[in-house]
């Protein structure tokens, strides 16, 4: 039974890939940002699941929401946090200034893949 989980262990990573970590930064909050985020080519159609953090810090109100982020209000700094099973190859993400004087901020993501 040990012999089985060795070799199970030894092959899930082989079998269900991540892609590569990828970034998006926005330098100035204070306009509207529709981002649409891509898998990497070689990861169609394969594609199972996103991770994405949105992370930054804004001097006045925005909202962010997207396919896999529900709405949120942000002020100050902020760091939004998704993992959802996620079956498709692109994901938007929405920003909305409210009253924003300044700030910027990161979109990190990768997708999972089974390979």
């Amino acid at each position: 039974m040990h012999r089985l989980i060795t070799i199970l262990l030894l092959f899930i990573p082989l079998l269900c890939g991540c892609g590569r970590r990828r970034t998006i930064q926005v330098k100035d909050a204070r306009k509207r940002a529709e981002l649409t985020l891509t898998t990497a080519p070689n990861q169609k159609p394969s594609v199972h699941s996103l991770s994405v953090r949105i992370h930054g810090q804004v001097e006045g109100v925005a909202f962010i929401s997207g396919s896999i982020v529900y709405t949120q209000r942000v002020s100050g700094r902020f760091d939004i946090k998704a993992n959802h099973e996620y079956y498709n190859t692109n994901c938007t993400v929405l920003y909305s200034p409210e009253s924003v004087q300044s700030g910027k901020f990161s979109v990190d993501y990768e997708s999972g893949t089974i390979e």
